[in-house]
């Protein structure tokens, strides 16, 4: 009921060719390895497309395609896509990187971290860099809106909108009542400087 190729589980590499890849399948038997366009897997599937931009095209028929991914924990992991891309993992981080180095995470709390794998807010920007800045916004629209807007749903003296520090002070600070504070995290009039 089946094709067994190898079937005494000898050293014998299997190779498949196609009309311009000597190398379309690659069977490296000694360590356990499948290459595709390669001759030389470096992992369980090792995939290189040479000078082809799409290296891998997945399609269903379905409305949504999934991967599922799972750990030593056995926790199923779903990557889907459906008119997008949904990324998850159970209980994981999530890390993007360039050149070997980490650049951003997701921890599992959802906290999104840009230079730092530790994360304490939902977004936390992080670079030791006096040279440039660290954030930069710029809106060249000719009828452009807001280049930054801040909201929240609180009103009261109790909610700040808009908190610039320095060396952990607070420096300016827009309250949710509307009261500007310069100096002091305590505005009692609409603008309230304080200097000490």
């Amino acid at each position: 009921s089946e094709v067994v190729f190898n079937d005494p589980s000898n050293d014998v590499d299997f190779r498949v060719e196609s009309n311009g890849n000597a190398n379309m399948l690659f069977v490296d038997a000694g360590n356990d390895r499948v290459g595709i366009g390669t001759s030389s897997p470096s992992a369980p599937l090792h995939l290189n497309a040479g000078t082809t931009n799409d290296a891998l095209f997945i399609d269903s028929s379905d409305a949504v395609v999934s991967i599922g991914l799972a750990a030593s924990d056995g926790a199923a992991r779903l990557l889907q896509i459906s008119g997008g891309l949904a990324f998850r993992t159970n209980g994981n981080a999530n890390t993007f990187g360039t050149g070997d180095s980490e650049r951003m995470r997701i921890d599992s709390s959802g906290r999104v971290g840009i230079g730092t794998s530790s994360p304490s807010n939902v977004l936390h920007v992080e670079k030791n860099n006096s040279s440039a800045d660290l954030v930069y916004l710029n809106n060249t629209g000719v009828s452009a809106s807001d280049v930054l807007r801040l909201n929240t749903a609180g009103t009261g003296s109790g909610t700040n909108i808009f908190d610039a520090q320095s060396g952990g002070t607070s420096r300016f600070l827009i309250r949710g009542d509307g009261n500007v504070g310069i100096g002091t995290t305590s505005p009692d009039e609409l603008l309230h400087v304080a200097n000490t």
